[in-house]
């Protein structure tokens, strides 16, 4: 009997397969998440060699909200981060005691009784050991971002899905998911508001492709469950009951969206009308941003200003839409501005101005001596405008 080898290969890697994945049905699973195993172990944050990790203990300490100097404080400028104090003694990091998941329309965040210095560390080591690798890390803006991955729980295929687990190269869901976490420091002193965002791609071919060289994947809608799911993940990892955080997330009751009106005056002066008050206009614009994957340089929340870079895909000199939305590179950053968010006669106003712009009430001024050529002011006009179409698309 004459069997070529790639025969027998194929019989192989078939029974291989199937009596590998027999086995995994008798161990069903209802995760809605599954990144892998951790890639890299979680260590703590490097300290800069000028700083001294204080001594700690198994009890978590708030130490004074009126600093102004740790990660998702307002910045101002003022003043250099301290080393973290989070871990304790063996090297373990705290739970906490007090963990709150708070809801206001789609925009879902935790409130944590402690500081975000503590916080921070927690959360990285949480993506890490739920297998997602880190991309970005910004300790004293309270930003980390994590690199794409393949969420292996999503194959709705009995037999893709079992493969994919044993021969992961061999199939792919289809989809492919990034999250940004973001700390502010609380309006109630000594604790931190942790707002996470989803990003997604999926093949262009549609959902439960086979992967190929070649392959084009193109953005996807945020997920708003699946950003619920990892919040109530966190909540677990930070300390919460299992039981008593599936409850937070099922009983989170969406209050109503406000109504969100762009509004196009003459050129320069369009703006965003939100019917919330300026917190509730915050934090939205915030989750907006971390949905679109724009990049915040800084923010004071005080003055109600978001510090951003923007590749306006309609300028000559931008890298493209996909660039600027799903993680291009940030050397092409070229554009600069501020989301200026302030009180209405209805609520809250949104308006977009170059970062070198000083606003009154509303009203842009610049010194005539250093303004651009009309080109630019045309230019940006155009870009401001995109800016505040692609919030309102998030926003309405």
């Amino acid at each position: 009997m004459n069997i070529n080898k790639q025969t027998i290969s194929v019989t192989l890697l078939l029974a291989v397969v199937f009596g590998l994945s027999g086995c995994a049905t008798s161990q069903p699973t209802d995760k809605a998440l599954d990144y892998g195993v951790p890639k890299e172990k979680p260590k703590p944050l490097e300290v800069p060699p000028d700083l001294v990790v204080p001594p700690t203990d198994n009890t978590l300490t708030v130490p004074d909200a009126a600093a102004g100097d740790t990660p998702g404080a307002d910045a101002n400028g003022a003043g250099e981060p301290k080393a973290s104090s989070s871990t304790t003694a063996s090297g373990v990091l705290p739970t906490f005691s007090n963990v709150q998941l708070k809801r206001d329309g789609n925009v879902r965040w935790l409130l944590v009784q402690a500081q975000p210095d503590q916080v921070f560390p927690k959360i990285r080591d949480f993506l890490i050991k739920n297998g997602l690798t880190i991309a970005n890390e910004n300790p004293r803006a309270g930003l980390i971002e994590t690199n794409w991955a393949e969420n292996r729980a999503r194959p709705s295929d009995a037999m893709q899905k079992y493969v994919g687990k044993v021969l992961p190269f061999l199939f792919s869901s289809g989809t492919q998911d990034k999250f940004r976490v973001r700390l502010e420091r609380g309006e109630m002193p000594g604790t931190t508001e942790v707002y996470l965002a989803h990003q997604g791609l999926e093949l262009a071919g549609g959902d439960n492709a086979v992967t190929s060289t070649g392959a084009q994947w193109q953005p996807r809608a945020a997920d708003p469950e699946l950003e619920a799911d990892m919040l109530q993940l966190l909540m677990v990892d930070l300390g919460v009951e299992k039981k008593r955080a599936q409850d937070a997330v099922a009983v989170a009751q969406k209050p109503p969206q406000p109504n969100v009106e762009l509004r196009r005056h003459p050129p320069g002066e369009t703006v965003l009308l939100v019917n919330d008050d300026l917190d509730g206009t915050w934090r939205r614009v915030g989750s907006a941003l971390d949905r679109l994957g724009v990049m915040i340089d800084d923010r004071n929340r005080s003055q109600g200003i978001y510090y951003i870079t923007y590749n306006d895909p309609g300028r000559n000199d931008q890298s493209g839409f996909f660039s600027h939305m799903f993680g291009g590179d940030t050397k092409k950053a070229l554009n600069q501005f501020q989301i200026q968010i302030s009180a209405a006669d209805k609520g809250t106003q949104v308006q977009v101005l170059n970062r070198s712009d000083t606003t009154d009430q509303g009203v842009k001024s610049k010194d005539a001596s250093s303004a651009p050529a009309p080109a630019s002011i045309d230019a940006d006009v155009r870009t401001h405008e995109r800016i505040l179409t692609v919030l309102y698309e998030q926003l309405k």
